[in-house]
């Protein structure tokens, strides 16, 4: 009996706080402020694979959150993934704000990290403004709950609560952005004072929104930058409810976070870069070449729908000279270099499943000379190839591009019943030359 009780009071002594929580939450947060006062500008390579589900009933749900997150809660309808996409970018915190720019691209610029995301869902924040958002103001309400091990580690949860008044939690409305009032969860390890795991769920969201809510959930991991250790997000998950019962979710996962050096630039024009595309190369940033001339490709690099992403560099070969109108002068001789970028990849499901690829050119090497390469994808060699064959009278199908695409921008759509498809080396395409306009 005596040892029973000994081990009952020995449990329970375990089960105790060993330090006191309002200190270790304290000592965190000056830990995480004093880190980003003193961290170097850094980039991290972001890498988000989306998800967009249906109800598989395809049910016609009211429009009120109350009544769809209801249904949610109790089961009442089932998700299947209608559509996946993937896309890679390197992200900086600058001023406060993440801002953006394709993985690789050595330079930012003005566009705001939303236009690279192609309109699906996308968070900004767990790079450290939202840390900030909620250790700097002393409204936010904290109450610790108890310890929790996680990956083997005891750690201290806490809650919190940021009224809208003092939020900076912004989601994507059609007339711009709105902010929320959120709360959410901070897991913390007592004997570090490391932050190790957030959570930031919205309130119900405006009708602009055309969401309900919006979920995000942080795992932290500590980062060598330069000869220092930092507190860097490793990844985070973020969910949106829809105001049609769609939802979202997408998983971020951020990699090879490094110094942002001084020779690295941030643009504030409105005119694409360019992106050097070998060393010894001349770059060219005005375009030189004539519009309307007639480009045949073969692609260099392989596009492996498990691994690629929007975000990847692609080359290709030009198979053909180019000469201008009514002039045997070669413009462009065959073997020319081409390099652009992966601006999409998506895979749709459903009764005709396929994958999407949109690929921008941007530059092509003529002699050691780099010039800006604008152009638009050209389908009149198709459709000739078809009346020769004598196809012409057969139905043609016809995918269209996502509203408001740049016209340098070409869509390729690749049908298939499977879960991968590679585009190989060798794959034609053809292009006709455009003005930047």
């Amino acid at each position: 009996m005596r040892s029973a009780l000994i081990l009952a009071v020995a449990a329970a002594a375990c089960a105790q706080p060993h330090r006191d929580p309002a200190e270790v939450l304290a000592r965190a947060r000056d830990k995480l402020l004093d880190r980003a006062d003193r961290i170097p500008n850094y980039i991290c390579v972001e890498t988000v694979n989306r998800s967009y589900l249906k109800d598989a009933d395809a049910r016609s749900w009211p429009a009120s959150c109350d009544q769809i997150m209801g249904a949610k809660k109790k089961g009442k309808y089932r998700l299947r993934v209608e559509a996946t996409d993937r896309l890679r970018l390197d992200v900086k915190i600058s001023d406060g704000e993440e801002i953006g720019a394709w993985a690789g691209a050595h330079r930012f610029d003005s566009r705001s990290i939303m236009e690279f995301a192609g309109g699906g869902p996308f968070g900004t924040g767990p790079l450290g403004t939202l840390i900030e958002d909620i250790f700097l103001s002393r409204a936010t309400d904290f109450q610790f709950h108890r310890e929790e091990v996680l990956n083997r580690t005891a750690l201290f949860k806490f809650s919190y609560h940021v009224a809208l008044e003092f939020s900076h939690y912004r989601v994507k409305a059609l007339n711009g952005w709105v902010p929320t009032s959120y709360s959410g969860e901070l897991w913390i390890e007592p004997e570090s004072f490391e932050l190790r795991r957030l959570t930031a769920g919205s309130s119900e969201l405006p009708p602009e929104t055309l969401a309900c809510v919006a979920d995000m959930d942080v795992i932290y991991e500590r980062e060598r930058i330069g000869a220092r250790d930092f507190l860097l997000p490793h990844r985070s998950e973020l969910h949106f409810v829809m105001r049609d019962s769609t939802e979202t979710h997408s998983v971020t996962t951020y990699s090879d976070c490094r110094e942002y050096h001084a020779e690295s630039t941030v643009r504030f024009d409105e005119s694409p870069p360019m992106e050097p595309v070998g060393k010894g190369s001349t770059v060219v940033a005005a375009p030189a070449l004539p519009a309307g001339l007639r480009v045949r490709l073969a692609l260099e690099t392989p596009i492996d729908t498990d691994i690629a992403s929007a975000g990847d560099v692609f080359t290709a070969k030009v198979l053909k000279a180019v000469r201008g109108e009514h002039s045997k002068e070669t413009i462009i001789p065959p073997g020319a270099a081409v390099r652009g970028r992966i601006v999409g990849l998506q895979h749709f499901f459903g009764s005709w499943p396929y994958f999407q690829i949109a690929m921008r050119p941007q530059s092509i090497d003529i002699a050691g000379v780099e010039l800006a390469f604008y152009a638009m994808r050209d389908r009149n060699a198709e459709f000739e190839a078809r009346e020769l064959a004598g196809l012409s009278g057969h139905r043609l199908p016809i995918w269209l591009p996502p509203a408001g695409q740049p016209p340098n921008v070409g869509a390729f759509f690749f049908p298939t019943w499977k879960g991968r498809f590679i585009v190989p080396r060798g794959q034609e395409s053809d292009w006709i030359t455009i003005t930047t306009k």
